[in-house]
């Protein structure tokens, strides 16, 4: 029985595995079917997903694309219009002056011409102002070595040819780019008649000839009055007075200092023998970024005077002025006050013989002007120290309007603002090798320009306090245990 029953029933558990085999086989290929139709529906989906992303990526490429094109396209279109900008502007820069020099030769010599004006006119060479070339140097000695120097230009006019049309007539119209303003100068009212008295400088002297005169040569002979207490009376009459400047070039106008010159008034000839004799000068100094303007009046009689000493010099025997007197204007940020200034002037030759006509020739008359800036001995014993000094060294050029004033423009335009960034340059060298900003004294003396400078300055300033703390010696900690 046994033994049936093996033999019987492995048939019966055979018939049933196969079938169960065939059922669970048959699931296991619908599954993986159902896998594979899944895998290849996810495959279809991502690969539809894909294109999707790349037409996406695509079209986002291109409008990248466009953009970076219209962007460079305006870029360019910029830099071009830029550059065709500076194209004209230095173009114009170069031709304007030279048109308009060229023009004023052609106008002076037509009028030269007449029949009327022959005898009267004179050549470009034989008028007492002109223009002077050459070079200015500056050296700081204390507490830093400091020194610079830079190319120099500017103009000795005879106020009186001046006051004749020398720039409304002569040199009209290259005067309309290189004029001459009254207005940039004695912006105090100095010398101003029937003024109501501001300060010792705006006093009036006495009544003379010039009294109803308020032209800028009879101001200065006014100031120069008063500040000599009446000693010194000079006038447009009997003294001539050059002004050594830089003139309004493309209507800006900066001069950190300006000198009168008040010369005797000689024999009107075209040959004179020596320079007219220099009784006075009158410095007229101002500050950046202040924008103020003070009057020193140089002549032993005036009260701004400490020394005046008369110097020979050897080579022709003329005589050159040195003044000593005390500093009483803030100029520089970097300066105090408590100085002597010490200054030397040579001759100043105004007038050029009539067989003069090239400009070497004329060139061989110098002015030299040296300053220097001492310290002011606390006792008897100390000795001054030089903090500062400075030479002005210019030689004449004549007055022609193509061949030296356009020549100068054109190589230096806009002179003065080149003048001022100058200034500035080197001032922040002067800073940054550790000299300490002075302040205005006076701090009712603040403008726009001093504010914002100084907003600007304001962490700079700090900084430099930090550093210098930092370089001291730390100082050493007192003995707390010592007994009392």
């Amino acid at each position: 029985m046994m033994h049936a029953s093996f033999v019987t029933q492995p048939h019966s558990l055979d018939y049933a595995t196969v079938l169960m085999l065939i059922v669970i086989g048959s699931r296991i290929d619908s599954l993986e079917r159902i896998e594979s139709s899944n895998q290849s529906i996810v495959s279809i989906f991502a690969l539809f997903l894909g294109s999707r992303r790349n037409e996406k990526n695509d079209k986002l490429h291109l409008q990248l694309q466009t953009i970076d094109r219209s962007t460079m396209g305006i870029l360019w279109t910029a830099a071009a219009c830029l550059a065709g900008l500076l194209v004209i502007a230095l173009v114009t820069l170069l031709l304007v002056p030279i048109i308009l020099a060229q023009i004023t030769v052609w106008r002076y010599a037509f009028q030269r011409q007449s029949q009327k004006q022959q005898q009267t006119r004179k050549s470009w060479n034989e008028f007492r102002s002109a223009l002077h070339v050459g070079t200015v140097w500056h050296t700081r000695h204390l507490p830093v070595q400091h020194a610079f120097r830079y190319p120099l230009f500017l103009f000795c006019l005879d106020l009186q040819e001046v006051q004749d049309g020398l720039f409304a007539n002569t040199l009209w119209p290259l005067s309309t780019i290189v004029s001459f303003r009254e207005s940039d100068h004695l912006k105090n009212g100095e010398g101003l008649q029937q003024q109501q008295g501001t300060g010792k400088d705006t006093a009036p002297a006495k009544a003379k000839d010039n009294d109803n005169d308020n032209t800028l040569q009879a101001r200065i002979c006014r100031l120069v009055a008063a500040k000599t207490r009446d000693k010194f009376q000079p006038t447009p009459a009997t003294h001539r007075i050059i002004l050594v400047t830089h003139l309004c070039y493309y209507g800006y106008c900066f001069n950190p200092v300006s000198f009168y010159y008040l010369q005797e008034r000689q024999t009107e000839t075209r040959a004179v023998a020596a320079p007219p004799r220099t009784v006075a000068v009158v410095a007229e100094v101002s500050n950046t970024p202040w924008l103020e303007m003070h009057c020193y009046v140089l002549h032993p009689d005036s009260v701004d005077m400490l020394a005046v000493v008369a110097k020979t010099q050897a080579k022709d025997d003329s005589s050159s002025m040195n003044y000593v007197f005390r500093k009483t204007f803030h100029v520089s940020p970097f300066m105090e006050m408590n100085y002597n200034y010490d200054w030397t002037f040579s001759p100043l030759e105004t007038t050029v013989p009539v067989t003069t006509t090239t400009p070497a020739a004329a060139a061989a008359v110098p002015l030299r002007i040296t300053t220097a800036m001492k310290t002011v001995p606390k006792t008897d014993a100390d000795s001054s120290r030089l903090q500062f000094s400075a030479t002005m060294n210019v030689h004449r050029r004549g007055l022609h309007p193509m061949t030296q004033i356009a020549w100068q423009i054109i190589s230096y335009p806009a002179y003065c603002l080149i003048l001022q960034i100058w200034i500035h340059y080197q001032a922040a060298w002067i800073f940054a090798k550790g000299v300490t900003y002075q302040p205005h004294p006076n701090e009712m003396a603040d403008t726009t320009a001093s504010r914002i400078i100084g907003t600007i300055m304001t962490p700079v300033f700090l900084l430099q306090d930090w550093l210098q703390q930092s370089k001291q010696p730390p100082v050493k900690e007192r003995d707390t245990k010592k007994q009392v």
